[in-house]
């Protein structure tokens, strides 16, 4: 009974935070925004390695969830866009993670992690992300041709990375104030 409190609450917490941030995002990166479903840099595309890496499928659920949420209240989206573009969104960092583990060898303690195995996981997904969103638009005739897969992958890269070096100059930061002098 526990461990699936535990894992309500990582889901509630996640689908909470992705809302918070992607309305965060939409009011001040939206000039960044190229069409109603595809932005120039995405940012949170670094939070969905991180919640994956973190939480697996747990966290996927709670991308899902926030996903959607946010697709409809704050995008405007319509709701099988949202639960469509939101099952997308959650699995292709799930199948680009699990992928990775396998071509790097590396345990999921992140052991012996260098930039080119970081980056082999972020091109990754921002692979599979392409592809399947470009795909559902594509097909459901939201997105003009497949040249949109390129804008995908880009902003998706540009994201991650961004977010991933973020965090790590927020966890420096952190170190040293928590450093006695």
């Amino acid at each position: 009974m526990s461990r699936i409190l535990t894992s309500f609450f990582v889901i509630l917490c996640i689908s909470i935070a992705w809302f918070v941030l992607d309305y965060i995002n939409d009011v001040y990166l939206g000039f960044l925004q190229v069409s109603q479903f595809v932005s120039a840099v995405y940012w949170l595309s670094g939070l969905r390695l991180l919640v994956i890496i973190l939480f697996n499928e747990v966290g996927a659920i709670g991308l899902f969830l926030g996903y959607v949420l946010s697709g409809v209240l704050i995008r405007d989206f319509a709701l099988q866009d949202a639960l469509i573009l939101g099952v997308l969104s959650s699995l292709a960092p799930v199948i680009a993670y699990k992928l990775w583990l396998k071509i790097t060898q590396i345990s999921s303690a992140f052991e012996n992690v260098n930039f080119n195995k970081l980056f082999l996981l972020v091109f990754l997904h921002s692979a599979f992300t392409a592809v399947f969103r470009t795909s559902y638009l594509y097909l459901s005739a939201r997105a003009s041709n497949w040249q949109e897969i390129v804008v995908v992958f880009a902003s998706n890269v540009c994201g991650a990375l961004l977010f991933l070096y973020a965090l790590k100059y927020v966890n420096l930061i952190y170190r040293a104030i928590k450093t006695p002098k």
